[in-house]
């Protein structure tokens, strides 16, 4: 595993360029928000759409090998049963017999934009085909066209993306009936890619055959036409198979997908008042993830994070956040683990022996002072902007995301205030 590791962390001794704003750079456009990468590592340049009316990402380019964005390599249609990713749910006994998706959205926000990540935050009901069929786009999507009723179900959804410039995306999707209970018939999430043979679909299996279940759904393209791998992993392990690589396409211009999906809430689930939460990480760079070994080393980083251990009197572990699902102090909604800084900053310890660690993000609470202008990884020093971004998010939160490899074995990482005190080699006699 521990070459695996190597090999799948980023080039160390990479000097990173930042963008104005950072690696990633949000644009509102009609009906949805683009967001570009032109990320830290070589090759690691993407674009993403997402779309109110798909509920999700309806777009998705490779600025490196398509920079006249000519190959969407997402499901095709702006809709949501071709979005990158989107929940299909079926309920029983009800007016809604066909499949309700967690769209349109009814309102696309940014909520947060700095230098080391973008979060999009999409919140609307799930409603069926027909309902974004006839979005128009600037809010419509709440309001059906006169003389139709509405046809949304009393399911909302609220769904967050945070993007990280290395080409990670972590889903936090929350769904609740807050009026009346519903029961599930069916429940799946869909990933889906363009309607092209050149995506084959990979699980957990080596071979290329559909699995009963998977800790993770790879759709991969070596071409000739597309090239772009895209890797889904749930937090939760070993989810069903309900779905492999089904391919359809509509019309002249090819609308449709390839699509994979798995089995989320089983039949017979109630849902009610009270939020059923699914976190997912998305992977679509590096794109040579394209190989079952390689996948399940991302899914096992995933899954079960490598634990830290915090040195006493620097701070500690937090793991009462809202998107630490498993109470681990990785954040599964957000991609990073929780900490609590001391006043002098935080020292912490992860063992890489047998572990998976690519470019993580720490989240420090009750930092105090400004951002670091350099930390250091075993004793040497890495420096802001060219090793490492960090950010505050606010005057006690601190965001920190490693952008050189690790070297392996154990790995001790000191993020210090101006109020730590200076080595002794540095006092003066």
């Amino acid at each position: 595993m521990r070459w695996l590791g190597a090999v799948l962390l980023l080039v160390a001794g990479a000097s990173p360029v930042l963008l104005a704003g950072g690696f990633l750079q949000v644009e509102p456009v009609p009906g949805g928000m683009v967001v570009r990468s032109n990320g830290p590592e070589p090759g690691s340049s993407f674009e993403l759409t997402f779309s109110e009316r798909a509920g999700g990402i309806s777009a998705w380019y490779d600025l490196d090998r398509d920079p006249g964005r000519t190959h969407n390599l997402a499901g095709h249609g702006d809709l949501p049963s071709a979005a990158l990713l989107t929940h299909g749910l079926t309920v029983v006994g009800s007016q809604w017999k066909e499949v309700l998706y967690s769209a349109p959205a009814q309102s696309l926000t940014v909520s947060e934009d700095d230098v080391v990540r973008v979060q999009l935050r999409l919140e609307g009901s799930y409603s069926p085909l027909s309902v974004a069929q006839e979005y128009r786009g600037e809010g419509e999507g709440a309001r059906p066209p006169a003389g139709i009723p509405s046809r949304s179900s009393p399911i909302r959804f609220v769904t967050t993306y945070t993007l990280y410039p290395v080409g990670q995306l972590y889903v936090r999707h929350s769904l609740v009936s807050p009026t009346t209970t519903v029961k599930v018939a069916a429940s799946e999430w869909l990933l889906a890619t363009a309607p092209t043979s050149d995506f084959q679909a990979l699980g957990s299996a080596s071979r290329e055959e559909r699995p009963a279940s998977s800790n993770f759904l790879l759709q991969r393209s070596n071409g000739p036409v597309y090239f772009g791998d895209v890797l889904l992993i749930p937090s939760r392990p070993r989810l069903p198979v309900t779905r492999w690589g089904e391919r359809f396409s509509l019309g002249e211009e090819g609308q449709g997908a390839t699509r994979s999906a798995f089995e989320a809430n089983p039949p017979g689930t109630i849902v009610g008042a009270e939020p059923s939460v699914w976190c997912f990480s998305v992977h679509i760079e590096p794109d040579w993830v394209d190989r079952a070994e390689l996948a399940s080393a991302a899914a096992e980083a995933y899954q079960r994070p490598p634990a830290l251990t915090v040195e006493p009197g620097w701070g500690e572990v937090v793991r009462s956040d809202p998107g630490d699902l498993n109470l681990d102090g990785f954040s599964e909604g957000e991609g990073c683990y929780m900490l609590r800084a001391a006043p002098a900053g935080c020292r912490l310890t992860v063992n890489l022996s047998d572990s998976l660690l690519t470019a993580p993000v720490f989240r420090f609470a009750g930092w105090r002072g400004s951002a670091p202008r350099s930390i250091t990884v075993n004793g040497k020093p890495w420096s802001r902007e060219q090793d490492f971004q960090a950010v505050l998010l606010d005057e006690f939160t601190l965001l920190l995301q490693l952008y050189r490899e690790l070297p392996g074995g154990q790995v001790t990482l000191e993020v210090t205030t101006a109020l730590a005190r200076p080595p002794a080699s540095a006092s003066v006699p």
